[in-house]
């Protein structure tokens, strides 16, 4: 995949598609823990892109973000998801701007956050031994902030992503009991809802689905829910 990007890099003349290629490049660079070279391309992109294709520089600032995360720089890496947020039409910016409320509602937990981004960096380089290790270290320390909730939903992830339905959904249940108030819950719910519809159990898919709809009447996911509740009903199959 490097060979073939730096064909792209080297061989086109500053258009669209380099831009794109060498924001591909960086983040290869990344699983690879070439933070220096990843940077030194995504500021490149920055630099050399910034009248012309907006849309590649905000998503290279966005990934900057994410270098400067993943090394514990905190404010540059707000700085970096800050501009990654200023044209809030683009596909990027609503990532952005869920790290800077991330860093935002934890800025009284300085070391937890930064462990936070040692776990995602994991899971860049698909060490996801180490990510765990770290998400249940947050879950069993961190009584305040939002970092045990998303560590339990990147847990969930992980072995969603594993194909470890039961254990998904174990994790989704724990963030449901042990923080009944989170602003995560009817995502939680949905997944759970959406791990039983795709095992065709139908019976445990509509209790979910019918729970976002009477628990939580302003989410974003009750027109999935009904959607999904209208084929369950209809015997459309699955």
């Amino acid at each position: 995949a490097i060979k073939e990007l730096n064909l792209i890099v080297n061989n086109l003349a500053g258009g669209q598609t380099t831009a794109s290629a060498n924001i591909l490049l960086g983040q290869i660079y990344v699983s690879q823990n070439k933070l220096t070279n990843a940077k030194q391309i995504f500021q490149n992109v920055i630099n050399t892109y910034s009248k012309n294709f907006q849309s590649e520089v905000e998503f290279a600032e966005y990934e900057l973000g994410q270098v400067y995360f993943f090394e514990g720089n905190i404010d540059s890496a707000k700085s970096h998801y800050g501009n990654a947020t200023l044209n809030l039409k683009s596909s990027i910016s609503n990532d952005a701007l869920q790290k800077i409320i991330l860093l935002e509602n934890n800025k009284d937990f300085e070391k937890e956050v930064i462990l936070f981004g040692k776990a995602e960096f994991f899971e860049k380089q698909f060490n996801f031994e180490e990510a765990e290790n770290i998400y249940k270290q947050l879950i069993n320390t961190q009584n305040e902030g939002s970092l045990a909730e998303i560590s339990l939903l990147r847990l969930a992830v992980i072995e969603q992503n594993r194909s470890n339905q039961i254990l998904a959904r174990g994790y989704y249940l724990q963030l449901i009991e042990k923080f009944p108030e989170s602003i995560y819950n009817d995502f939680a719910i949905l997944s759970l809802a959406n791990s039983f519809y795709s095992e065709s159990n139908t019976e445990d898919a509509l209790k979910y689905y019918t729970e976002i709809l009477s628990n939580f009447p302003r989410s974003i996911y009750l027109n999935e829910a009904r959607e999904k509740i209208r084929k369950i009903r209809s015997g459309i199959k699955l």
